[in-house]
């Protein structure tokens, strides 16, 4: 296993495949395994003055940055875990949909627009923790 370099080619051969490393090593193989990971590339928005941490655009709850007129959403933003409350980049789709939906109350409708830290989600809202509670049904008797 090599981890940190890229991979520049596979071989396909009748007993192995050879898989050829960007540092020109091959590495023969029965069977080929890819790991893929998200790395936001942030350099144009640091450059631009936009305030980067861990890789990824800070945003508030409502998808705005540090400059002002500009949003940011996605796997190139920084979102609190939902599990651990952690501030990291969070690479899933569906916060990055909910994140997008969120931008769009924001820029049409700044005075009433919902944020990423209203009731029923997981967040901060006027310094007290908000947690969703999953409704329990009793059970059916018979």
């Amino acid at each position: 296993m090599r981890t940190g370099i890229a991979a520049a080619s596979v071989e396909h051969g009748d007993d192995a495949d050879v898989v050829v490393l960007a540092d020109g090593a091959r590495l023969a193989a029965d069977i080929i395994v890819l790991s893929v990971g998200v790395r936001p590339d942030t350099a144009p928005f640091e450059a631009a003055g936009i305030t980067c941490e861990r890789g990824a655009i800070v945003v508030d709850a409502h998808g705005r940055t540090s400059a002002p007129g500009v949003w940011a959403a996605g796997d190139a933003t920084v979102s609190v875990d939902a599990v651990t409350g952690i501030r990291r980049p969070v690479a899933l789709a569906g916060p990055a949909n909910r994140a997008g939906r969120l931008i769009a109350d924001d820029i049409l409708r700044p005075d009433d627009a919902r944020s990423s830290s209203a009731p029923g989600r997981h967040g901060d809202r006027a310094g007290r923790k908000t947690h969703r509670r999953p409704h329990r049904r009793e059970p059916r008797s018979a």
